[in-house]
C-alpha cells in the first residue's frame, strides 16, 4: 500500500481536519425537520500546507503524479488529530507556490474509514 511521504512534514498550525457532513435533514409539511445520518461513514476533508525544500516538493509532486496516479490511488495518511492511519486520497491536487526560501503547497484530502 501507498503511504504519504515521511519526509513531508506536516506543520500542526495549518492543519484543519473537519468532521464528515453526515446529516440529511427533510423538510415536514409541518413541525420541525427530520434529521438522520446519510451512512455510517463518511470521508473526513483535511487540508493543510506543507513548508518544503525544492527537493521535498518534488517528492511530493513525484507521490501525486506518480504513487497515487494523479490522485486516484488510495494511501495510507495518519490524522494529526487522533493519531490513527487512514485510507486517504487526493480532494484536488496540490498547489506549488514558491516564496522567497521554499515551496508553500496547499494539500486537500480526505480520510476514508
Amino acid at each position: 500500500m501507498v503511504a504519504w511521504p515521511s519526509q513531508l512534514k506536516i506543520e500542526r498550525q495549518n492543519y484543519r481536519e473537519r468532521p464528515a457532513n453526515n446529516i440529511l435533514r427533510t423538510g415536514m409539511g409541518q413541525g420541525p425537520d427530520k434529521i438522520r445520518r446519510k451512512s455510517t461513514s463518511n470521508p473526513r476533508p483535511v487540508n493543510f500546507t506543507v513548508f518544503a525544500t525544492l527537493t521535498e516538493a518534488n517528492t511530493l509532486r513525484t507521490f501525486y503524479e506518480t504513487d497515487t496516479l494523479g490522485g486516484v490511488i488510495q494511501f495510507d495518511f495518519t490524522s494529526l488529530l487522533t493519531g490513527v492511519t487512514h485510507k486517504a486520497r487526493f480532494l484536488e491536487e496540490p498547489e506549488f507556490v514558491a516564496n522567497e526560501t521554499m515551496w508553500n503547497i496547499s494539500v486537500s484530502l480526505e480520510l476514508l474509514a
